[in-house]
């Protein structure tokens, strides 16, 4: 799909990865939906774009009915809804013995990442598959699902992240199987370490776990904002990848950590 015209929600969207998304869905023609908790920086990301392209609706993606109402406002105000990426998310570390390594944090992590994953996912499936296809190839929408390279191989203290993040990887195949007769692809994206603007100060510093990292990446280095959303744009337009699980960490491999 050529990514100008199109109609495209992301969750997270007020900042880091989401934001980076946000920015270059814009760029290329997109009308986007910026779904966050977030309000102050939801409305002003929202504010730098002419409000016919760029709307931000307040959502928590755990309540279906804050989910029920992102779909309604975006069709009340686009009509459509062609791409879904779900950037909304949050982290939790904690060896597995440590007192703050609670049930209820699991429960918490997983509500957002996967309940809250699934929940947008599937309200904004029941309106992609009722749309007319486009193009050649018949698609009516594309949702990538943002996961981690620690759903595949996650470090010490990263056990119910992991869990997480492994769930959203689990979700890939079936769901693109349930929409694949329908249009819909379904992809995962399973990014490294990316540098945020939260993140850069730690980042960018000469910690020696800091030095580690990146020698453990092929790239020596840690991935950009805006890598991740050429990736989303990569994946928009690839109308035969579904399915998939892209994983964006430079060569990264930690087995020993």
């Amino acid at each position: 799909m050529k990514v100008e015209g199109l109609v495209s929600i992301v969750t997270g969207g007020a900042s880091g990865l989401g934001e980076a998304a946000v920015k270059r869905l814009v760029e290329e023609g997109s009308k986007v939906v910026i779904a966050d908790m977030d309000e102050e920086r939801g409305n002003k990301l929202a504010g730098q774009y002419d409000s016919s392209k760029v709307i931000f609706v307040k959502t928590d993606v755990t309540k279906e009915e804050d989910v029920k109402n992102l779909v309604d406002k975006t069709l009340e105000k686009f009509g459509k809804i062609h791409v879904l990426i779900n950037c909304a998310g949050i982290v939790a570390h904690g060896h597995i013995f440590s007192k703050s390594t609670t049930a209820d944090v699991f429960k918490k992590i997983m509500q957002v990442n996967v309940i809250g994953t699934f929940n947008v996912s599937k309200a904004v499936a029941h309106v992609m598959v009722k749309q007319e296809p486009i193009g050649e190839t018949k698609e009516r929408g594309v949702i990538i699902n943002v996961s981690s390279i620690a759903g595949l191989e996650g470090a010490r203290g990263m056990s119910i992240y992991s869990a997480s993040k492994g769930a959203i990887i689990g979700m890939t195949v079936p769901m693109a199987r349930d929409l694949g007769s329908s249009g819909v692809r379904v992809i995962t994206i399973a990014p490294g370490i990316m540098i945020t603007e939260m993140a850069r100060p730690i980042l960018e510093s000469k910690d020696p776990q800091t030095e580690t990292l990146k020698k453990i990446t092929a790239l020596g280095r840690f991935g950009e904002a805006h890598e991740f959303a050429e990736t989303c744009i990569g994946m928009i337009k690839s109308s035969y990848i579904t399915g998939a699980v892209i994983r964006l960490d430079g060569g990264n491999r930690y087995p020993h950590l």
